[in-house]
């Protein structure tokens, strides 16, 4: 989910403790079948094998993709909501006995430091606030063992896909308007960035590929 300097955003956390029935309904869209299969597999081939440790995990869509190959997985959130709705969803298939779950504060982490092959993280790094991109990933990296790898995806704006952004701040956040099916509004902070700034941003901690 997201976090303000360090702190978590209360008023986010409770959209997506809202959103959670519906949580999953992103992934049905037609035009985004291809992208989430081929990301299927690019994930499942990376945590072959590997201790994962998985952040803002939500309802555990990409936790199942990650059990078919990681030899260990901890999933973490910090919405309860979100997890409990993921655990029972029928609609995702069978929760993976190898996936523990734990409610987590994603820039807080309550987890041995340095204790994990990779940490994986889907559709949080777009709800970063900007300017707090750097942070984010030296907490990620902490918790992994030399040689581990940080695997962080999320979705690019598409007009007609994505919910239409309806402001850009001072800061260079750009917010989206999202309308849950009970007919709830809610801004929510959404930005898009470039593979430039991607780069950019992760070429101080080490190799990075941008995909």
């Amino acid at each position: 989910m997201e976090y303000i300097s360090g702190m978590r955003d209360r008023e986010l956390e409770r959209y997506y403790a809202a959103r959670a029935p519906e949580y999953d309904d992103v992934y049905a869209k037609p035009e985004r079948a291809e992208d989430l299969e081929w990301l299927g597999g690019r994930l499942a081939d990376a945590a072959a094998g590997r201790d994962v440790i998985e952040l803002a995990c939500g309802t555990g869509a990409w936790t199942r993709v990650l059990a078919r190959t990681a030899a260990r997985l901890v999933a973490t959130d910090v919405v309860q909501e979100v997890m409990v709705h993921g655990r029972h969803a029928k609609t995702l298939g069978p929760w993976p006995r190898k996936a523990h779950l734990a409610r987590m504060d994603a820039f807080r982490p309550a987890l041995r430091p340095a204790g994990s092959d990779m940490v994986a993280c889907g559709f949080m790094w777009s709800h970063l606030a900007r300017g707090r991109e750097a942070a984010f990933c030296s907490t990620a990296l902490s918790l992994l063992r030399p040689g581990g790898v940080f695997a962080a995806w999320d979705n690019l704006y598409v007009e007609g896909s994505n919910s239409r952004i309806v402001e850009r701040d001072a800061d260079g956040n750009t917010w989206q308007e999202r309308v849950l099916k009970d007919g709830t509004c809610q801004r929510v902070r959404k930005n898009f960035p470039t593979r430039e700034e991607l780069e950019a941003i992760g070429r101080p901690f080490g190799s990075t590929s941008v995909e």
